[in-house]
């Protein structure tokens, strides 16, 4: 004799179960409350059961709506998107700053934050020891310089002009935000006026992906921010647009496509 393997229900027909149970038994407490053969007589006792009838309705819908919302949420938690579920590894990329903060600095360009020493006697701050800036950044001269009254002494009996004995520098990092630039290929073309024969025009610049308006710079500019910086396009498609150039995300990968499909020619 053969036993048929009991089936098993998914976790959403459990719950569809639940949810149809729930709305019966309510549908059936409700009605079962009044006896239809015995209905009052007095349109006064016939109101209060009308009114009755009707808050008891009110509190079914309002119950109704608790269960749909309970049964979407489980339906939500147990088949929703997994993208939807918050990594807890990711919470601390919105507070990175704060974390950051907190830490030592390194011996980098701003790690001139104040230590204090303890010395017999006393206490003594020492200011870290802050790196250069690269001398290969390059370099805007702002000169601070006294106006020409100031450059008189003040001495009493005096008034001689001062003389220039030295100076003090102090630099600062500044970012100039990225632009981007479109560059004009102009070809004159060239014809004898006396035979009327033939054009001469030069040749048409080396692009890495012809006919496309993506110069070098703006493919290895894409090419570096998707894979070395991890910067998806749809993001690069929003600061293109910052800037007011409309680049979509789909051009973008077409670029990226052609110049690996370049580069694995050569």
């Amino acid at each position: 004799m053969q036993h048929r393997a009991a089936k098993t229900s998914s976790p959403r027909e459990k719950i569809s179960l639940c949810v149809d149970a729930f709305f019966k038994n309510i549908f059936y407490a409700s009605v079962m409350d009044i006896d239809k053969n015995n209905l009052p007589i007095d349109p006064a006792l016939l109101r209060d059961l009308l009114l009755k009838s009707l808050q008891e309705i009110e509190l079914l819908k309002w119950r109704l709506r608790g269960a749909e919302e309970e049964a979407a949420a489980a339906r939500h938690r147990q088949f929703g998107r997994k993208a939807d579920i918050i990594d807890p590894r990711m919470v601390s990329l919105f507070n990175e700053a704060e974390v950051e903060a907190l830490k030592d600095a390194p011996n980098d360009l701003e790690s001139d934050e104040p230590k204090e020493i303890d010395i017999p006697g006393h206490m003594r701050k020492k200011r870290g020891k802050r790196k250069p800036i690269p001398e290969h950044i390059a370099r805007v001269e702002h000169v601070h310089d006294l106006s020409a009254e100031e450059k008189i002494c003040k001495t009493e009996g005096c008034g001689c002009e001062l003389k220039r004995i030295g100076e003090e520098v102090s630099e600062n990092l500044d970012y100039i935000p990225a632009k981007l630039i479109a560059h004009r290929h102009i070809r004159p073309k060239y014809s004898c006026p006396k035979c009327q024969e033939g054009v001469q025009i030069a040749p048409t610049p080396a692009q890495p992906l012809p006919k496309s308006l993506a110069a070098p710079g703006l493919l290895a500019h894409i090419a570096v921010s998707k894979y070395t910086d991890a910067l998806p396009l749809h993001r690069l498609e929003a600061i293109f647009k910052r800037i007011g150039v409309d680049l979509s995300r789909t051009t973008m990968a077409r670029w990226m496509i052609g110049k690996l499909r370049i580069r694995a020619e050569i």
